[in-house]
């Protein structure tokens, strides 16, 4: 471990050299903020940033500027190089809370997810792996790390359900369909094991979520992407503005995920972002880092009444397709106000049928959504038409290639 000495008078150093004294921190006491951030090989010789020390001093500054409740960290070495990080956050100017945190426990070096976070906000409820129903081949070897906690901000509580991911890399078929394999996996158990805890599902998933890093295919996280009900990507937004999470890159990669539970305390607008440290650490790429920090934002609310989530719609509607234009997948959503039989079919511009997503199925009232793989159509406009008891509906939608 570094010398705890030596590491403070290089954080001041740190601190100076790159003028960053007047650097505003993200975090306040009226918000929740949830980071993920993998620190490229943090502590591991020979892999990342070679200056370990700078590297160390550099992340404990950035947390420190990010004053962040909650962090979930990727390629940490240990837990010693955790605690030594830990101990520049807790002792860097501005700070007058108290860290705390754990490396993964069932991931071998060096690798490892880590959680830090605030003890005046954030109480610790349990740990460990989530094993049940994960692969560790399709994980490679990097079962995912959860951290079920009490979060409370203005006295407003929430219990939440953390889990922190560092999926298969490289755009290749064979690591793609590892992560569709670990994705709906860990879909599955979310719906399944996880009951009524909020969940904030978050990490280095190693793939964007709107289309594929890999040959444009549908994304890993269509469930997620694609259940607009139960789950929503607070970082495609990101996505549909062409924003990159790396230095070196031109994608998303690093994500973040909520369940409905926390839904309603999302910061809209500005409740989701990329924390660029280039603006203040030197030669961040070599030095610190080749992700960026990606920051989520949110308000507690006071719990309202759910009428308006059972209330039976009036009417039924069919909604534009999501997103649009699309390549090569889209998720179609409708409602209905009564349970009804229903088909859903897709045209093409000649009238010709292309496909039927559902064939005359009974259905329930309330939002249902459908998955559009367009992968074998070729690009243009096609409409897509919602049949039911009483009322047709039409929509059209764009494939570009």
């Amino acid at each position: 471990m570094l010398n705890k000495i030596s590491l403070t008078i290089l954080i001041v150093l740190v601190i100076f050299t790159n003028q960053a004294i007047a650097q505003e921190q993200v975090g306040t006491d009226n918000t929740f903020e949830a980071v993920t951030w993998n620190i490229e090989w943090l502590g591991t010789s020979g892999q990342g940033p070679s200056n370990e020390s700078l590297q160390l001093a550099n992340a404990a500054f950035i947390m420190s500027i990010l004053n962040a409740d909650f962090y979930a960290l990727q390629e940490i070495r240990d837990q010693d190089t955790l605690d030594d990080l830990i101990s520049a956050l807790n002792g860097s100017p501005g700070i007058s809370t108290t860290y705390t945190g754990f490396v993964a426990p069932h991931v071998g070096c060096c690798q490892r997810m880590a959680f830090v976070y605030n003890t005046e906000t954030v109480t610790l409820r349990n740990l460990g792996g989530v094993t049940q129903g994960q692969s560790e081949f399709a994980w490679a070897g990097r079962i995912p790390f959860f951290l079920e906690f009490d979060a409370t901000i203005n006295g407003i509580t929430r219990t939440i359900y953390s889990v922190n991911i560092h999926a298969k890399a490289f755009a290749d078929q064979s690591s793609y369909n590892r992560r569709v394999e670990a994705a709906g996996d860990l879909y599955d158990f979310f719906v399944d094991e996880t009951g009524s805890d909020a969940i904030l599902f978050l990490g280095d998933y190693n793939d964007d979520v709107d289309v594929s890093t890999f040959n444009e295919n549908t994304t890993p996280y269509i469930d997620f992407a694609g259940d607009f009900r139960n789950f929503r990507i607070l970082s495609k937004v990101l996505s549909d503005q062409k924003r990159a999470s790396t230095v070196n890159g031109s994608e998303m990669i690093d994500h973040i995920t909520v369940s409905d539970e926390l839904f309603e305390d999302i910061v809209e607008d500005d409740g989701i972002l990329i924390h660029d440290p280039r603006e203040y650490i030197n030669n961040y790429g070599n030095t610190t880092s080749d992700h960026f920090p990606i920051v989520s934002i949110f308000s507690f609310q006071l719990a309202t009444s759910n009428d308006t989530d059972t209330e039976i719609p009036r009417e039924v509607e069919l909604f534009q397709n999501y997103p649009n234009p699309f390549n090569p997948s889209t998720t179609i959503e409708f409602l209905l106000n009564s349970p009804q039989q229903v088909t859903l079919t897709v045209y093409n511009t000649n009238g010709q049928e292309i496909t039927r997503l559902i064939q005359n199925q009974r259905l329930s009232s309330g939002r249902h959504s459908v998955n559009l793989d367009a992968s074998n159509l070729s690009s243009g406009v096609y409409f897509y038409q919602l049949s039911t008891d009483a009322i047709t509906l039409t929509r059209s939608l764009t494939l570009i290639k």
